[in-house]
């Protein structure tokens, strides 16, 4: 979300809060401000000084993995600053001890702490402890003049930053002086950089546990980025925290290159190489190793080809590899399932088309200490992959399979021997019906069970029914396009039983009215008349998705609609809503 803060008449400051877009990639944090800002902001004495234009910062909830279209949604807190600077130290609320103020600012959100902060010197020192900021990180991008005259003249604290298409010059001496040292996280995408800048960058880098260069084709072109062996050498002992590398989408990324990276890394547990081009086929290897060069561990590597060969070398400690959107296939699959002393905990192979049901029965037989799998959109994968996995990963916390277009009802109906799965991603299983979800999902009450995706599947309302009864501790819920299923009947069985939900998509489910909504005026099957349960009763809700919900009228906003955590909302094409239908006829 976009909070946007300017200043009001008698020093007031008026916070908006703005759905937007979530991206479908995050570093692993749960919020990311986003920081824009056109003129000078110097954090002092005086809490919030020269504010003269705007601030925007853009606030991302990672938690959901799923990618989603948000519409816009504006509310307003006024913040009056009058009590703030009249305050003493007198005041009860200052002499709480500041240890106190930190474990009440740990449960607020982003905006609210940045309110907090405000109150008084005390407040606004406990803000900055470096805990309550462990989980923001600044996203850079376009210009870059005015935000670093803010930021070098911050005493802020920040440990995360996200640069985006930008050019990484000689300006930002000073920035990396300033904030190096303490960065935990860096991430630079689709920037323009030197091969010596980013050595001088990660010199200075000594806690960094985080780093990601994707899309970066000029730094990784030449071919020259870390090839001189000093500089290697001086980065290994720099990085010795340094825990996670993405690689993501560098398509001429090769074998020397990715060997200086995995030299600067030494303890490093989780590796991306999403959409990155590697050479799978081992005779396709020998054309870049002739002869007898891969049998003799020949150690002069291609610099013009990415060899899985070469990859394997390099990942017996990982517990964390991402392969997705790849050409990986059974064989490659099985070589990397039995590498010895490999005990992976999350892999991602998304999208690997290649992949068949016989490379993911070899690594359920070996690696059966997986704990997340994504197998999303590998559409050949069947019943005797999920079968094995449901037998054999007992540890499994997240599982995604879905556009597994052969997946049934056989398979599903064995998710219930996965005891401790919370995460389960089952769209667009074409051939997955609600039988087959009652018997993997329904068989008794889970209370672990928190996110679960059934978009696109051909269920029905007694579905819909039971997987409210039995799992009543979901916090996420994808029912899109399940519009047979979602009826007033099904979406009351939810507000009854399912109190804990944070997220609820019920995109195109037309059958939903007004009556599902607030619980008023539902009809029983004696067409008697009887006031049910609203949706007011997910107090915690911040992300609903009615799009195309077109039979929702005004009556659901002004009887039911009142959240006090709602982050995004999304009424698009519910054109009986009053301002959507005026609003299109402007339009139109």
């Amino acid at each position: 979300m976009f909070i946007k803060i300017r200043r009001t008449r008698q020093l007031a400051v008026k916070v908006c809060i703005i759905a937007s877009t979530m991206p479908s990639h995050d570093i692993k944090l749960n919020h990311i401000r986003n920081v824009q800002l056109e003129n000078q902001l110097v954090a002092g004495n005086t809490y919030v000084e020269g504010l003269q234009k705007s601030i925007h910062v853009n606030c991302i909830n990672n938690r959901h993995y799923t990618d989603t279209q948000q519409s816009d949604m504006q509310s307003v807190i006024t913040i009056s600053s009058e009590s703030r600077l009249g305050s003493t130290e007198s005041d009860e609320f200052v002499k709480l001890p500041i240890e106190i103020i930190i474990y009440i600012l740990e449960f607020l959100p982003l905006s609210d702490r940045i309110s907090a902060s405000q109150v008084c010197h005390l407040w606004h020192n406990a803000s900055k402890y470096h805990k309550l900021h462990s989980n923001e990180g600044v996203v850079l991008c376009g210009d870059l003049t005015r935000p670093l005259q803010v930021f070098e003249n911050s005493l802020g604290t920040f440990l995360h930053f996200v640069f985006k298409n930008v050019k990484l010059g000689r300006k930002l001496t000073k920035f990396w002086n300033r904030f190096c040292p303490q960065m935990q996280s860096l991430s630079i995408e689709d920037c323009d950089i030197s091969e010596k800048t980013i050595v001088r960058i990660l010199l200075k880098c000594s806690h960094l546990e985080t780093l990601d260069v994707s899309r970066c084709y000029k730094l990784l072109k030449s071919g020259r980025v870390l090839e001189q062996k000093s500089d290697v050498i001086l980065l290994s002992n720099t990085l010795v925290k340094l825990r996670k590398l993405r690689l993501d989408s560098n398509w001429n990324l090769s074998d020397a290159l990715f060997n200086r990276f995995m030299a600067i890394a030494s303890n490093l547990e989780d590796l991306s190489l999403t959409r990155c081009h590697i050479s799978f086929d081992l005779e396709l290897c020998k054309e870049y190793y002739p002869g007898d060069m891969l049998e003799s561990g020949y150690t002069m590597a291609s610099e013009s080809v990415l060899t899985f060969v070469n990859i394997l070398k390099h990942i017996e400690s990982k517990a964390k590899l991402s392969f997705g959107v790849t050409g990986i296939d059974d064989a490659a699959l099985s070589q990397l399932a039995e590498v010895p002393e490999l005990h992976l905990e999350t892999l991602d192979l998304n999208f690997c088309k290649e992949l068949n049901n016989e490379g993911i029965l070899r690594l359920t037989e070996y690696q059966q200490s997986l704990t997340k799998l994504d197998l999303s959109n590998c559409r050949v994968i069947g019943d005797p992959s999920l079968i094995a996995i449901c037998h054999n990963l007992k540890n499994l916390l997240m599982l995604s399979i879905g556009e597994c277009y052969p997946i049934t009802n056989t398979g599903i109906s064995e998710l219930c021997h996965l005891k401790k799965l919370v995460n389960l991603n089952l769209s667009m299983c074409r051939q997955v019906s609600g039988e087959g979800i009652e018997r993997g999902l329904c068989s008794s009450v889970n209370l672990q069970f928190q996110r679960l995706n059934l978009a696109r599947l051909p269920l029905c309302e007694r579905t819909l029914c039971r997987i409210a009864e039995n799992l009543p501790r979901l916090t996420y819920l994808d029912l899109g396009s399940c519009s047979n299923a979602v009826t007033d009947m099904s979406v009351q069985a939810i507000f009854q039983h399912q109190v804990w939900l944070r997220s609820l998509k019920l995109r195109l489910c037309r059958k939903v009215t007004d009556a599902g909504l607030t619980g008023m005026g539902l009809r029983t099957r004696g067409e008697e008349v009887e006031n049910g349960f609203s949706i007011i009763r997910l107090k915690g809700l911040q992300e609903l998705d009615l799009y195309g919900c077109k039979r929702i009228t005004d009556v659901s906003l002004k009887y039911a609609f009142s959240f006090l955590k709602l982050r995004r909302l999304n009424l698009s094409f519910c054109w009986q809503v009053s301002f959507i239908r005026e609003f299109n006829m402007f339009c139109f």
